[in-house]
């Protein structure tokens, strides 16, 4: 959709120079603020991939990864 607008623009020869500069803006600030949540994340991810490797059939819940999931915990439980 945005490609389309910025084609139509681009042919009625209207200059929207500043706006794709705060397009870019915007998506350089939503890549810095998704590094440190990524990193801060990858510890539990590894966790569930250790778990899921190990293959011994115990049940995923909160205290595999160390985090108070509730959902994790009744999906054990039911199991």
């Amino acid at each position: 959709m945005v490609i389309c607008f910025g084609m139509l623009t681009s042919i009625v020869g209207l200059d929207l120079g500043a706006l794709w500069d705060l397009s870019d803006f915007a998506n350089i600030l939503i890549a810095y603020c998704n590094i440190p949540l990524l990193y801060i994340g990858f510890r539990y991810v590894k966790k569930a991939t250790v778990h899921f490797e190990a293959e011994d059939g115990t049940p995923f819940t909160s205290a595999v990864i160390g985090a108070d999931v509730p959902v994790w915990d009744e999906k054990a439980r039911k199991n």
